[in-house]
């Protein structure tokens, strides 16, 4: 079991950053494929948290806007640990949380990796209409198709 700081400083390095990029609060950025994650512990869990897109500005858009986020979140076997909050400045935040008490590195990147793929469904399919969210059976693993 790695501690959180060494686990950063590990995954850092393996992934070619070098040095993990951290505030004084303990909040490392991570900058992947044009994503940018933060990633921070509190109370022995580890979050990872990265932007989506900001609300639109029209309290009538941002409702359809939060629908289509919400439906594509209940539709999406992907990131079901994923979780969607909007903070105060209006943006539409993915974040998930994992007990650090027994992850490894290879864990943590599986995790990692997980994530990004789920911010990137998001992230693709939000500005497609609420109803073209559909479920495909396809060889026994559910798809999410948006059209």
């Amino acid at each position: 079991m790695l501690r959180f700081s060494q686990l950063m400083t590990e995954f850092s390095f393996q992934v070619g950053i070098g040095e993990p990029n951290a505030d004084e609060q303990g909040c490392h950025y991570f900058h992947v494929d044009n994503i940018s994650v933060r990633c921070f512990e509190i109370n022995s869990c580890i979050y990872l948290q990265a932007d989506l897109k900001a609300l639109p500005s029209q309290e009538s858009e941002q409702l359809d806007y939060l629908k289509r986020a919400l439906k594509l979140g209940l539709a999406n076997p992907m990131s079901s640990k994923a979780s969607l909050t909007v903070d105060g400045e209006g943006r539409l935040i993915l974040f998930d949380r994992y007990s650090n008490t027994a992850i490894e590195l290879e864990q943590f990147k599986e995790w990692f990796g997980g994530f990004l793929d789920s911010f990137e469904i998001f992230q693709k399919h939000l500005g497609e209409s609420v109803d073209s969210v559909i479920h495909a059976q396809g060889s026994g693993a559910e798809q999410i198709f948006i059209g």
